[in-house]
């Protein structure tokens, strides 16, 4: 995120496209390498993207490493849990 001219922060244009690499996706999940391919972005610029998602509450981390991680974006997963819990 970064402020904007009236003060308030607002979300990079790094952010919006590392969402819209989730969203046509086949799985609600994603690595840096494959989100840096889908939108062509530097590893750098996604990684940090990433963690602004994540600070956001947009997707999580769901590896627990610092290499390697693996991303879920979380509506997506929502979506696909509705309707198969445990009666």
């Amino acid at each position: 995120m970064k402020r904007g001219l009236a003060g308030r922060y607002e979300n990079s244009t790094t952010a919006s496209e590392t969402v819209r690499a989730f969203v046509p996706a086949p799985l609600p999940f994603a690595n840096l390498n494959y989100v840096c391919t889908r939108t062509g972005l530097s590893f750098p610029a996604v990684s940090k993207a990433m963690e602004t998602l994540s600070r956001l509450n947009i997707i999580d981390e769901i590896t627990g490493r610092k290499r390697d991680r693996i991303f879920a974006y979380k509506e997506y997963v929502r979506i696909l849990k509705e309707g198969t819990e445990r009666l």
